[in-house]
Order: structure tokens, then C-alpha cells, then sequence
């Protein structure tokens, strides 16, 4: 992946945002950016821009699928890639999310291979 873009990861568990954080360096992700909410997700992204939101569904405040659609809603933020990870695997929760035009979308316990794959098909295997 390219050193260079920066990931905006939104996660309320302390123990999941930093497995995510290692997972994404790893996978050679240098600049990833902290929020524990959709809220301070999009107070960052009003000041900075990313180049991918990796977002928890189920947080307070504001939840993954309600940033999204927040997001998506406004042209300065609707290219930017998002992915949603959950722990719901429910085909309604799943059939509501990609009503809201959600296309990428994940289950943890995140497995890094299909974490992997996800990103090539975002950004390509560069």
C-alpha cells in the first residue's frame, strides 16, 4: 500500500482501535489517525483530509453507518473510500447498511488477509 495516505480510523473499543492501528501499519499504512467516535471523526476530517475512514458501526454518539451518511452527503466528503466493521452478521443489518450505499464492509474479528484484499480492491495491489 502507499506509505503516503492517511487512514482515519473510527473505533470506540481502546483494545480493537489499537489491533487495527498495528494491522494497518503493517500492511504499510504510516499515517493513521485516531477517533473513538463518528463525532470526532468529523471534526477531524473538517480540518484535515484522508484518504480512507475505517469505522466501527456500533459507537456512541454517532454511529458508523450515520457518519457514512453524513459523509456521503456532502461533495467535499463523498470520494472519500469507507470501510464499515461489525460484529453484526445479520443479513438484515447487513441489507440496511448497503442501502445507505455502504459497499465495503467487514466483520470482526477482523482477519488480516481479508482485511488485505479489501484495500488492494480500494487502492489496488501498488
Amino acid at each position: 500500500m502507499n506509505s503516503d495516505l492517511i487512514v482515519l480510523l473510527v473505533e470506540d473499543s481502546d483494545f480493537q482501535r489499537e489491533f487495527m492501528v498495528e494491522t494497518l501499519k503493517e500492511m504499510g499504512f504510516k499515517k493513521v489517525v485516531e477517533a473513538q467516535d463518528g463525532i470526532e471523526a468529523f471534526k477531524y476530517l473538517q480540518k484535515r483530509k484522508v484518504d480512507l475512514v475505517v469505522s466501527d458501526w456500533e459507537m456512541p454518539n454517532l454511529d458508523g453507518v450515520k457518519l457514512f451518511e453524513k459523509l456521503k452527503s456532502n461533495s467535499i466528503y463523498e470520494s472519500i473510500p469507507f470501510i464499515l466493521l461489525t460484529t453484526k452478521d445479520e443479513k438484515e443489518k447487513i441489507i440496511s447498511a448497503a442501502k445507505t450505499g455502504i459497499s465495503h464492509y467487514l466483520l470482526k474479528p477482523l482477519d488480516k488477509k481479508t482485511l488485505k484484499r479489501k484495500l488492494e480492491t480500494i487502492f489496488g495491489k501498488g
